[in-house]
């Protein structure tokens, strides 16, 4: 998790990172190498993100199967009537 935490705070994503992009620049109908160099940043930060959210939840599960999990990231916390806005329905300018 520490290496997840360097790269989300130095912007230095890794090729695997922009390959788990690609896809999600597709699902909102846009090409991820005509974004804007911003915005392939923005969106590689949010997959670096869920990276380090997926980790923290795969340690949570190791020492407590059953409590329910909650994010610790904003980006993947529940909105205020607990609904989860999931990433397939958001839209990148």
């Amino acid at each position: 998790m520490a290496a997840l935490n360097k790269t989300i705070a130095t912007l230095s994503f890794s090729p695997k990172t922009r390959v788990k992009a690609l896809p999600l620049a597709g699902r909102a109908d846009l090409r991820f190498d005509e974004l804007s160099k911003t915005n392939r940043y923005d969106l590689m930060h949010g997959v670096a993100r869920m990276e380090l959210e997926q980790a923290r939840l795969m340690v949570f599960r190791l020492s407590d199967r059953l409590s329910p999990y909650r994010p610790l990231d904003t980006l993947f916390a529940e909105t205020a009537d607990r609904q989860m806005i999931p990433i397939c329905a958001m839209r990148f300018p």
